[in-house]
């Protein structure tokens, strides 16, 4: 959905429901997930697609880094996902045991993100993303994954 305060709000065809959307750090690029798990870089002048790929099973979330380069991707398969923004290759991917990837954001240096599971989102520190509620389903926890080198750098549950 685009809408301009002089313009009728248009609705691409190809996307059946925005669940999330980023919009990119130079202003030039939305990024968009609906229920087909399929990522959708849009204009936001005009809405047109600018290039698109299947992600995940079922998307639950999706960010830019700070530099726009990279996108990461959380879906309801468990599973975190790095992205070259240019390409739409697949640089990197995290698997987790439980269902941790309700939401996600991306910690300023861009080689850590938080991923929250039971539809809390995440709260970082000089984030804009702000603490709200959701589904009740996962297992509650914040994760912070380690891109730079491989890890699960902490973890730490919900009181």
């Amino acid at each position: 959905l685009i809408r301009d305060s002089d313009k009728e709000a248009l609705k691409p065809p190809y996307v059946d429901s925005v669940i999330r959307f980023d919009i990119s750090p130079d202003g030039r690029t939305i990024a968009a997930i609906g229920n087909q798990g399929i990522v959708y870089l849009l204009s936001p002048d005009n809405g047109d697609i600018l290039k698109q790929w299947q992600a995940h099973d079922g998307l639950a979330d999706i960010q830019f880094s700070p530099d726009g380069k990279r996108l990461f991707t959380a879906g309801h398969d468990k599973k975190l996902r790095l992205w070259n923004v240019a390409s739409g290759k697949l640089l990197d991917e995290r698997a987790a045991e439980t269902y941790c990837t309700n939401t996600l954001a991306v910690l300023p240096d861009g080689e850590r993100v938080s991923t929250g599971g039971g539809g809390y989102r995440a709260s970082i520190p000089g984030s804009t993303i702000g603490a709200t509620e959701g589904k009740t389903d996962g297992d509650y926890a914040l994760r912070i994954w380690r891109f730079a080198d491989e890890s699960n750098a902490s973890t730490s549950s919900k009181p």
